[in-house]
């Protein structure tokens, strides 16, 4: 593969690819803002900056509504944008990359006066080689294992039996209670920009055939 040539190609459909009306109704009062914390490999073997920062706590309800109500399809995390960097009277077009993955403002909320499994739901256990693993609430799990790690909870077997277990006995895959975060690979733009605040404004979704190009080009740069 050509790396140049396909950054090229990605960076050229982006550009062409113009929003349509329905698209600025769609987007016209989302935007993300934040501290940029740190870059990726891609990013920096293409040659432009790939700025990553959390999402602030206002922006969950935002990725929430819309994610329920309008959003669903993974393309839909894949935007076309316009950046702004603080100090910069430059905009600069990138692709916006949201890692949605839950919506932690709700549950931090609901866990706030602690775990209740009849108000909550109960974290569901499977039992295999002598550990529990977590079969469903693994997003409660991960907050309190920051909170009550040594704390006992009743949560339920997969059977259907409630049993008492401490917090930090439970097992799950830490894969899938990450919190969300977001990425945005800023075309035309050489300049230091980790620690300075930038705001994306979501424009339109990028096409499947920019998507399976910036596929190849992970494959190649891991």
């Amino acid at each position: 593969m050509d790396i140049k040539n396909t950054y090229g190609f990605i960076k050229e459909r982006v550009l062409k690819n113009k929003p349509t009306p329905e698209d600025n109704e769609k987007y016209k009062d989302i935007s993300f803002s934040g501290e940029v914390y740190s870059a990726n490999k891609l990013g920096s073997q293409m040659g432009f900056p790939t700025a990553n920062f959390k999402i602030k706590e206002e922006d969950y309800s935002v990725l929430d509504s819309h994610y329920q109500d309008n959003w669903g399809n993974h393309l839909d995390f894949i935007l076309s944008s316009e950046v702004e960097i603080d100090g910069d009277e430059n905009k600069y077009n990138g692709i916006l990359i949201i890692e949605y993955d839950y919506n932690w403002t709700k549950l931090k909320e609901s866990l706030s006066n602690g775990y209740n499994p009849e108000e909550n739901s109960y974290i569901v256990v499977r039992k295999e080689f002598g550990n529990f693993y977590v079969s469903d609430g693994s997003h409660r799990h991960e907050l309190l294992m920051h909170s009550v790690p040594n704390e006992n909870i009743d949560v339920k077997t997969e059977d259907g039996e409630i049993i008492s277990l401490k917090v930090k006995d439970i097992v799950h895959n830490h894969i899938h209670a990450h919190e969300n975060q977001i990425s945005i690979h800023i075309f035309d733009f050489s300049g230091d920009i980790y620690g300075k605040n930038i705001t994306v404004y979501p424009k339109n979704k990028i096409t499947h055939e920019v998507f399976e190009k910036m596929n190849e080009l992970r494959k190649v740069l891991k």
